[in-house]
């Protein structure tokens, strides 16, 4: 069966919208096992059986529908990585608060990589191997990466618990996924960088008066 998957696509962003995307691309250039790299997850409420469902939707293309990015046993995606970021982001500023260094402020966002394989689709060795063996390649990632040209450290790892791993968003049926061959990790992080200078954004569509 072919994957489903589609190529991904980056975009002119700004803000922690461009962070991401440099974190997106990173793992995409550097782990040769991860076959789709996708941004910022947007939550998205569904009511299912009268319940409330929490979904994290990646839109790939300005014009196709977004993609669940919620894990099934059977899917036909080898290995993909997608993004959660916490709201708010916290602005700080320096001590001496003058218009001049309003224009500075630190930002910080707290995030979350999420990712998901097929050991099988990957390599042949035991489970138990492979499976440290991609914990440590994004660690690698994370850690020694000179295309990361802002802070980001990593907090927190996740990989036992899918809730866990998936939060805030709903698990289906989550006994069924975490089994072999299936793994998934939760790196948590923070993201830090400084404002820009005041730029002037433009915009395809003339503003009105």
């Amino acid at each position: 069966m072919a994957n489903k998957a589609p190529r991904i696509s980056t975009f002119s962003l700004a803000g922690i919208a461009a962070k991401i995307q440099t974190l997106q691309t990173t793992l995409a250039d550097n782990l040769s096992w991860l076959d789709y790299s996708f941004g910022i997850a947007d939550r998205y409420e569904k009511i299912i059986n009268d319940e409330t469902h929490i979904l994290p939707l990646c839109f790939v293309y300005n014009t196709t529908d977004p993609i669940d990015m919620r894990p099934w046993p059977y899917d036909t995606y080898d290995s993909y990585a997608f993004w959660h970021v916490d709201e708010p982001g916290e602005v700080k500023y320096s001590d001496e608060l003058s218009a001049a260094m309003r224009k500075y402020a630190i930002w910080n966002y707290s995030v979350a990589c999420i990712i998901v394989a097929d050991l099988r689709k990957i390599d042949d060795d035991p489970y138990n191997e492979t499976k440290s063996k991609l914990k440590q390649d994004i660690l690698e990632v994370f850690q020694n990466n000179s295309d990361i040209n802002f802070s980001f450290w990593i907090t927190q790892v996740y990989e036992r618990n899918i809730n866990e791993i998936f939060a805030p968003y709903t698990i289906e049926k989550p006994e069924e996924i975490l089994k072999y061959p299936f793994v998934a990790f939760r790196f948590e992080g923070i993201v830090q960088f400084k404002q820009l200078c005041p730029v002037a954004n433009t915009y395809s569509v003339t503003t009105r008066t």
